[in-house]
């Protein structure tokens, strides 16, 4: 039985961390895959069953198999494929014997539609062999923080047929943080990606979860490129087409679009590691600043009207910044930038006077005093905030990484 231990955002999950689809995502996803007429369909951790409802819609003539641990799924999976060739498995979608279970029955799927629960699964010792089976074999060292959609997506993948196509929904951490560059680096040697389409925050009932929809064949990569889109008002933008060495790094549309766009300025302009900038994150969370009493300055002081400005900030209480220890403090003629939120890359300002202990949700960057003002402007600018929001990522909160800004160029 898959037991959650903490889910990413508890907010607009229900008790198994599952975020439910939307129908219009559930009929792009399986109106991506290029598939004519698969014979078995598999819904590994079905829910109520709108991904297989979207697919029974296209497939009439297809047989269904729908897998999920929750005793209220077998009803309500059944009640929605009413009139389809159906059969359900309450069951673990993550047991190890299931492909060996599924194939007692008879199945051999050459189709697969998956929308996993976004959340760290209690670890089981199953789950490494889940993944090598299916060819991630060089796994982070601390494997029981691996989040479950990268099992569930190799579990499908011991399941479908060679040549089969999957369609799955993925949280944008497997998808760009560097900590899952091993799950793409497995993913990308040992299959086809075909697409990733990045969906609007608002895709899943009660959250702004970031995800994408992935298509994937169950065969061996032979250098074609990965189309990348992203989801604009029911409908794939045009998007671009990315090699597979590129795709290493992130499968996001929106980085590699702001980092082609600002191509010839970053061959001809100055980053912020080619001018020697220090960038240094506050170190307090917010609650560790309030039970030190500290004077501190968060995100929420950086307001919109003051973007690309150089304002003043009011000096902290010297018992303040005693308490702080090893504080990160901005003093005049640093650049202040939000590090996480929705908003972040609104939130940019220079300090003109005063000081402020940082929390650690916001960057200090320092460099010398013929750069700042040049720097400050192409920051605060339109450009800048897209170039900024590209290389960010996150499934809840939005964040920046350190890597990604010193690349900045202007």
């Amino acid at each position: 039985m898959l037991v959650t231990a903490s889910p990413l955002r508890r907010s607009g999950s229900d008790r198994l961390g599952r975020y439910y689809t939307a129908q219009v995502v559930s009929r792009i996803l399986v109106d991506g895959m290029d598939i004519v007429s698969p014979d078995h369909v598999v819904d590994l951790g079905a829910g109520a069953g709108t991904l297989s409802v979207a697919a029974a819609a296209r497939w009439k003539n297809s047989k269904f198999l729908t897998v999920d641990v929750d005793a209220s799924a077998r009803a309500a999976v059944t009640g929605a494929l009413r009139g389809a060739n159906h059969t359900h498995i309450r069951t673990s979608a993550l047991n190890l014997d299931l492909p060996e279970r599924i194939r007692k029955k008879g199945a051999s799927p050459d189709a697969g539609v998956c929308n996993p629960p976004f959340i760290l699964p209690r670890w089981r010792r199953d789950y490494v062999e889940i993944l090598r089976d299916a060819g991630f074999d060089y796994l982070p060292s601390v494997a029981r923080d691996i989040e479950a959609p990268a099992l569930f997506l190799a579990q499908n993948m011991r399941i479908l047929a060679v040549g089969g196509t999957l369609g799955i929904i993925l949280p944008d951490s497997l998808i760009s943080a560097d900590r899952y560059r091993w799950f793409r680096e497995g993913l990308l040697a040992n299959y086809r990606v075909l697409s990733v389409l990045k969906l609007p925050r608002n895709s899943f009932k009660g959250t702004d979860a970031l995800a994408h929809v992935v298509t994937i064949l169950n065969e061996r990569p032979s250098g074609e490129t990965i189309h990348l889109s992203r989801l604009i008002d029911g409908a794939a933008s045009r998007g671009l087409d990315l090699s597979v060495k590129d795709a290493l790094e992130r499968l996001d549309v929106d980085y590699h679009l702001t980092r082609a766009s600002r191509a010839l300025i970053v061959h001809t302009g100055r980053s912020l590691e080619s001018i020697g900038a220090v960038v240094n994150r506050g170190t307090f969370p917010v609650h560790v600043a309030v039970e030190k009493n500290l004077r501190f300055f968060h995100t929420t002081d950086i307001r919109s009207e003051d973007r690309g400005a150089w304002i003043d900030v009011p000096r902290p209480r010297r018992s303040s910044v005693l308490a702080a220890g090893r504080a990160v403090v901005a003093e005049p003629g640093d650049i202040l930038l939000a590090r996480v939120g929705r908003n972040f890359a609104v939130k940019v300002i220079g300090v003109r006077s005063g000081s402020a202990v940082l929390t650690d949700c916001v960057y200090r960057i320092r460099v010398a005093e013929c750069h700042r003002d040049g720097l400050l402007k192409a920051l605060a600018s339109a450009d800048g905030a897209a170039w900024l929001n590209g290389q960010a990522h996150g499934v809840s909160a939005t964040q920046l990484p350190k890597s990604a800004l010193m690349q900045f160029s202007y």
